[in-house]
């Protein structure tokens, strides 16, 4: 039996027996990482339990981004082979990648945080009977992106503008489509919001996802 986890959060404390996922999905440099870093330290400073969920995809790493940190980088086959055998928790193919997320991930006792893409959202949706989800959806204007992308590559590039197309197909009426999909609708967050509202309005969600989900009231 799973020992309890206690979150200790400003509102006050917060207890559970049930593995708990942070899922945050965004477009292409919308902040996403940079996100669920913020949040990582956040919790851990007020004393929770707290895990960084790592994903795997055979697609190649980007500029500044660390293998085992900001994702598990492997090759198809490899990748097919941990799909047949049933490692993830969820798995999706994304832009012409396959993108996934390993069963042993999600540790118990933890707020484990996550980078999630449209289809892997819609695919962890279907395990919320299994994990306590707390699904966040972060926005950020297209000119915002692609500052962040040009900044983050030192130029202009063509995969950079391919991005931007394939998101805005992928991720159209994303906040309706998983709406229904959730036990709670996904927190939408806009990137303009300052960050210590941003942990403030977190913290308070994920207490309303716990609350939904058990039935009990977390004070």
């Amino acid at each position: 039996m799973m020992e309890e986890l206690i979150l200790l959060t400003q509102d006050g404390v917060t207890k559970l027996n049930k593995k708990v996922i942070i899922a945050i999905c965004g477009k292409s440099s919308s902040g996403k990482t940079t996100l669920a870093n913020d949040l990582y330290y956040y919790f851990k400073e007020l004393g929770v339990k707290v895990h960084h969920m790592v994903s795997f995809t055979t697609r190649p790493p980007r500029a500044g981004e660390k293998e085992g940190l900001d994702y598990c980088f492997v090759s198809d086959d490899i990748f097919k082979v941990l799909q047949k055998n049933g490692s993830f928790i969820e798995s999706t193919c994304f832009n012409g990648w396959y993108y996934g997320t390993g069963k042993f991930s999600a540790l118990e006792n933890h707020l484990n945080i996550g980078v999630f893409n449209p289809a892997g959202m819609e695919s962890l949706a279907k395990m919320k009977d299994e994990f306590v989800i707390v699904p966040i959806y972060l926005k950020a204007n297209c000119f915002t992106r692609l500052f962040r992308s040009i900044k983050r590559e030192k130029k202009l590039t063509k995969e950079m503008l391919r991005r931007m197309v394939v998101d805005h197909y992928d991720f159209k009426d994303l906040s309706a489509r998983l709406k229904p999909a959730f036990k709670i609708p996904p927190l939408v967050l806009d990137t303009k919001i300052p960050l210590d509202m941003v942990f403030l309005t977190v913290s308070r969600y994920c207490k309303l996802c716990l609350t939904k989900d058990s039935g009990d009231i977390f004070l």
